[in-house]
């Protein structure tokens, strides 16, 4: 998996997509100025054609009431889930939500579910590659004369990373046919409440997840697979989880002992495949990192990853994939162009200078 690193030749803090009003007969409408991950707004930003795992157009579901939590501005039911997505330019709605000068407080998830009428209770779900449900954290003081909302989302599920690394002396290709976590303290589905974060899982605290058909072949870096696990407990302790994998037609069958499955964070687990069968290299866990993974029309995988000098000066960026090409695009609010770094000797073209400190590049 090609990796591939954003920098900068110099400044800081997140520029917000260009505001745009909307007015019609001296009202204000909401506008959602920039959609962001977590604290590093560098991470993954919903502002462009492709997430890392969904598209930013499936929109996130918004709910605005009055500060203490009855209908907004003395209206009989609010505005419940109301969909803003984003078409290409900015972040738009078809029923856009028409603010007065009361004061209210902006709650919202993602990705849209029209199903869905309490914001207390979203489905949710665990998956393998799949939706990487979030939450807004709730934004106080919205009205007519703060209109402008950098939407800031917080991730509901845990992600599991596991890293297959060939050691020296393993003489297969590396094709990895099927792969199963299973263990317990992960939960199938769950019930979001999107204004406190809590989950409520259903079902069983013991969950088997198969991978679906071929998870590919380990390359020279190292191959990625991801489940995004709905946490059935997130007491912080340790439990048992169970891989069992299929690789180069042999099954492979490794215990990780004491793994803790926290909300909102990443656990990495790097395993060596040998001859004599799998090892447990490493084992992490912390913070959702800054990274965004993209898979081409080629089926090939690339990881893009945002370098420290990048993610601590806070520089707004995304990535997405353009037929077998990876676009890399930001902007710094100082007005100071990005620069792009590839391993190797790969092409990485400026393909739009829009001036203001945004640049994009084609890989």
């Amino acid at each position: 998996m090609k990796k591939i690193l954003l920098t900068i030749a110099a400044g800081f803090s997140l520029a917000a997509c260009v505001k745009q009003e909307l007015e019609e007969y001296g009202n204000a409408f909401l506008q959602i100025s920039s959609v962001s991950v977590g604290s590093i707004s560098t991470k993954s930003t919903i502002n462009g054609p492709e997430f890392p795992v969904a598209e930013a157009s499936r929109g996130i579901g918004l709910f605005l009431d009055s500060q203490d939590g009855s209908p907004y501005d003395g209206q009989s039911q609010g505005y419940r889930n109301v969909k803003y997505y984003y078409d290409g330019h900015r972040w738009t709605s078809d029923n856009a939500i028409m603010l007065s000068a009361s004061s209210g407080r902006l709650c919202g998830y993602f990705p849209y579910n029209e199903s869905v009428t309490d914001i207390t209770s979203v489905p949710v779900a665990s998956s393998f590659s799949g939706t990487d449900h979030m939450y807004l954290e709730p934004v106080s003081g919205v009205s007519a004369g703060s209109r402008y909302v950098n939407a800031e989302m917080k991730h509901a599920l845990s992600l599991v990373s596991l890293k297959f690394v060939k050691s020296g002396e393993y003489s297969g290709q590396g094709v990895i046919s099927s792969i199963t976590l299973s263990g317990e303290g992960i939960a199938a589905k769950a019930s979001l409440n999107a204004v406190t974060g809590e989950l409520k899982p259903s079902g069983s605290s013991y969950l088997s997840y198969d991978i679906p058909s071929s998870a590919g072949k380990i390359t020279a870096a190292g191959t990625v697979e991801e489940f995004l696990i709905v946490p059935y407990s997130n007491d912080g302790k340790g439990r048992t989880l169970r891989l069992n994998c299929t690789i180069d037609g042999k099954d492979y069958s490794l215990a990780l002992f004491d793994f803790v499955v926290s909300q909102g964070k990443k656990s990495e687990v790097v395993i060596n495949v040998r001859n004599i069968g799998l090892s447990v290299a490493k084992v992490s866990s912390g913070q959702w990192d800054n990274g965004i993974s993209l898979t081409l029309s080629n089926g090939r995988k690339v990881r893009v990853e945002l370098m420290k000098e990048t993610i601590e000066r806070d520089i707004l960026a995304n990535a997405y994939s353009s037929d077998n090409s990876v676009i890399v695009e930001g902007v710094s609010k100082s007005g100071y162009p990005l620069m792009c770094k590839v391993p190797g000797n790969v092409n990485c073209t400026v393909v739009e200078d829009r001036g203001n400190g945004f640049r994009q590049f084609r890989i």
